[in-house]
């Protein structure tokens, strides 16, 4: 289970078609397998210690965070959406 950030959408909104797809791809491959090969699912360390980051493409990655939902269950929550260089500058 996941949840989409309103800044996640938003960046999402503004990405060509091209991107758009391929992150409806990883989003429905990480909904059935979150640990599945081609997601390349790893936490983040340093300044960005408190994140998760999947690729959608060679370049482009999705970060998330873990958080409970009212019954305590985990699911993730994407933050943000950009290419390596936007997000970890």
């Amino acid at each position: 289970m996941f949840k989409l950030s309103n800044n996640f959408n938003k960046i999402y909104s503004k990405c060509d078609s091209s991107i758009k797809k391929r992150v409806d791809d990883k989003l429905a491959i990480f909904c059935n397998n979150d640990s599945d090969f081609s997601l390349k699912n790893h936490s983040l360390k340093g300044k960005f210690s408190m994140y998760h980051s999947i690729n959608i493409t060679d370049d482009w990655r999705a970060l998330y965070t873990v958080k409970n939902n009212e019954g305590g269950q985990p699911f993730a929550y994407f933050e943000t959406l950009g290419t390596h260089s936007q997000l970890y500058k």
